[in-house]
């Protein structure tokens, strides 16, 4: 075995989980990929870190779909139900060295719209089922439920999304398409007529044979938007200097044919998602053949130096947008968030011991490692 190999072994570890919206559980993200039940969690309002790993060649990949899409001209708040799907399907590819860390599914729906005659909340199923690259299937209960509620044309509106640890049951092979079927809530909307949304992402963290250390974040929630804005706070993390990092986004809703929402981020160096967000795309391809009411994108850049935090400007003029994840990925330095230091002796007082004194200093931000020397 090489050393750079067996330095590997050596030092490879997950941080694992942070979950930090549970008390005193400290379990509650193992997950269940099977129809038993589940300690399923009510997650507060806005978003929060929800899952932190580090190792070395990490790195992630996301797909998703759409169960609703649009209507065939029919009025508003007509009944959809003909163009909605009982499942949708999305494929993704992962690098054939790579191996399984962690594994998520999230899903997101309509639970009431008073405007269109559903006064009542028909609550979205907290289970869903999953059939994975491999063939195998299963039920998926939720670990976690997030809820937002606001109001459209004078009537109130409620969306839910879950989150489930599916790692069990995606692990045996990572490469191909993936089925989801959601139930539960209102499935007699279309997505444009009837601002309707059931969609899912699937968020698969592995590990490659490269020795660079790396940090996936997932940040969570669910806020509603339409014709407002929000500032949704991405932070724990400590940036590297001169290497890229990743941002993706999962927002559920969006159509191509709405204009005015935007996704900004208040890292001055990092993009932004721009202008016309959410508009029924996933990982840069059309999510049309699916339907609407769902976006996946993702940012590329490098973030500011030894930043810890952004913010992510939200807002729509027309839209109706539904954020869900975020999730983040960067070089990162293994064992915690502190750089690394270097000795510097400092000038010692005629009075002191001739012992010389030693501090402890920060090394310059422009070679900062990312990986323990050899």
């Amino acid at each position: 075995m090489s050393s750079s190999a067996s330095l590997k072994n050596r030092k490879k570890y997950i941080i694992g989980l942070s979950v930090l919206l549970l008390a005193g559980a400290g379990a509650a993200f193992a997950g269940s990929t099977s129809s038993g039940p589940s300690s399923l969690t009510v997650a507060p309002p806005g978003f929060s870190k929800s899952v932190e790993l580090g190792d070395y060649g990490l790195d992630y990949a996301t797909t998703g779909a759409s169960q609703v899409r649009a209507d065939s001209g029919g009025s508003s708040g007509s009944d959809c139900s003909a163009v909605n799907t009982s499942a949708s399907s999305a494929s993704v590819n992962i690098p054939a060295d790579a191996t399984m860390v962690k594994a998520y599914l999230y899903w997101v729906g309509l639970e009431r719209h008073g405007g269109r005659g559903y006064n009542a909340v028909q609550t979205l199923n907290s289970d869903v089922f999953m059939t994975t690259a491999s063939g195998m299937s299963a039920t998926v209960a939720a670990d976690k439920r997030m809820v937002a509620t606001g109001s459209f044309n004078g009537g109130p509106v409620q969306y839910a999304a879950y989150q489930a640890d599916v790692t069990s049951l995606v692990g045996p092979s990572m490469t191909g398409t993936y089925t989801v079927a959601i139930g539960g809530g209102i499935p007699g909307l279309c997505a444009y007529q009837g601002e309707n949304v059931r969609a899912w992402q699937l968020v698969m963290v592995y590990d490659t044979p490269a020795l660079d250390y790396s940090k996936v974040y997932i940040y969570d929630g669910l806020d509603y938007l339409v014709d407002t804005t929000t500032k949704i706070g991405i932070s724990g993390y400590l940036a590297p200097a001169g290497r890229t990092s990743t941002l993706t986004a999962f927002v559920g809703q969006g159509d191509n044919n709405l204009s005015g929402e935007y996704a900004n981020t208040s890292d001055p160096n990092f993009p932004d998602f721009g202008t016309n967000f959410a508009n029924e795309t996933v990982n840069g391809s059309g999510a049309t053949a699916n339907g609407q009411a769902i976006d996946i994108d993702t940012l590329t850049g490098e973030l500011t130096p030894l930043s810890t935090s952004m913010d992510i400007d939200m807002g729509t003029s027309q839209d109706v947008i539904l954020p869900v994840t975020f999730v983040l990925k960067m070089a990162s330095f293994p064992g915690g968030v502190v750089p690394p230091t270097v000795p510097s002796t400092a000038a010692v007082s005629s009075t002191s011991p001739t012992v010389a004194a030693t501090t402890e200093a920060p090394t310059t931000t422009s070679t900062l490692p990312f990986y323990p020397p050899t």
